[in-house]
């Protein structure tokens, strides 16, 4: 969504100067605003705003939204029944290409279990295969000072 709002952001500035000049000799009436409508709309987005309620259901409730996953799905259907529900006749979920197989988390637990027990923070790469059950292995150290120093690992 930030990428979104930020391709339209980015958008918006780069078209503003080519939109803010007339043609030579053109004048231009000075917009009028209309007072009432801003007010209106000012006040539904200070006193009933729906922005935080779509973002929780959208981040913790759908999760994750890879694309190809239950996440994404969820999030699809949630969004067009919102839309919907809205009063948009024509909300539909388009198909955006042949995109493969998809992917989601079941389970990722990562711990040090020696010397002492200790619970770390980790999670797979998308797309890469389960494994055929729990892993024990040596622990690396890994000592990187500059992007270069990842070459080893």
């Amino acid at each position: 969504m930030q990428k979104l709002l930020a391709t339209l952001a980015a958008a918006s500035l780069l078209a503003a100067p080519a939109l803010a000049q007339a043609p030579a000799g053109a004048t231009q009436a000075p917009n009028k605003l209309d007072a009432a409508a801003l007010a209106k709309i000012k006040d539904e987005g200070l006193n009933r705003s729906k922005v935080m309620e779509t973002a929780f259901y959208l981040t913790d409730v759908c999760g994750p939204r890879l694309a190809g996953s239950e996440g994404l799905a969820r999030a699809n259907a949630w969004t067009k029944k919102r839309l919907t529900d809205y009063g948009l006749a024509n909300a539909n979920v388009e198909a955006w290409g042949d995109f493969g197989r998809g992917w989601d988390i079941d389970k990722s637990y990562v711990a040090m279990t020696a010397p002492y027990y200790h619970a770390l923070i980790g999670v797979p790469k998308a797309w890469t295969p389960s494994t055929a059950g729990a892993l024990r292995k040596q622990v690396v150290f890994v000592n990187v000072k500059e992007e270069a120093d990842l070459a080893k690992y």
